[in-house]
């Protein structure tokens, strides 16, 4: 965080490097890493993602790979490519030590629910939903289930529901999530 801290969006990295928050901290963390493989590579570090996951698997950090096949998979998502999508969501998983077993693993799930969603795979997006439910459940940590809950029973199951949801969820979840 410290060294992140020391960039300024848009300054100090690869020039081209998209500036979302996943690409500058993409880049800082290539940046960061380019000096500590010492073999030849061929990495092109205006590609972030791509950087991050080279990185993360020449290092054995399987929790910056999870992260970027997470986000991967967001873009499949995006394109309406199921079959990118079903591909990094099982590696993001496979790559989960320890993200997957706390919070993050909420959010992934989550996440995963609205991923299906958006390439139109409802009973997909119903098992992810369920295990997010069963994860969050007890935690004070329920909103990300609620959310997608609602959504999913919004486009394919019981708007009245859905408007319940979003009523329970009012309170709790964070603005952008509010109706």
């Amino acid at each position: 965080l410290g060294l992140a801290m020391r960039f300024e969006p848009g300054k100090g990295v690869t020039p081209g490097v998209r500036r979302d928050f996943f690409d500058f901290t993409g880049a800082v963390i290539a940046e960061t890493f380019r000096e500590a493989i010492v073999e030849p590579v061929a990495i092109d570090f205006s590609d972030s993602r791509a950087a991050v996951l080279e990185i993360g698997t020449r290092l054995g950090a399987t929790q910056t790979v999870g992260y970027a096949l997470w986000s991967l998979a967001w873009l499949a998502a995006d394109r309406r490519d199921a079959v990118a999508l079903h591909h990094h969501l099982a590696e993001a998983r496979r790559h989960g030590d320890p993200w997957y077993d706390g919070g993050a693993g909420i959010d992934f799930l989550a996440h995963s629910a609205e991923m299906h969603l958006l390439v139109d795979e409802p009973a997909d997006a119903l098992v992810a939903i369920v295990e997010c439910e069963r994860r969050s459940a007890g935690t004070g940590y329920d909103w990300p289930a609620l959310s997608v809950r609602a959504r999913h029973e919004a486009t394919y199951g019981d708007p009245g529901r859905a408007r319940a949801l979003l009523d329970e969820l009012e309170p709790i979840g964070p603005v952008r999530d509010r109706p």
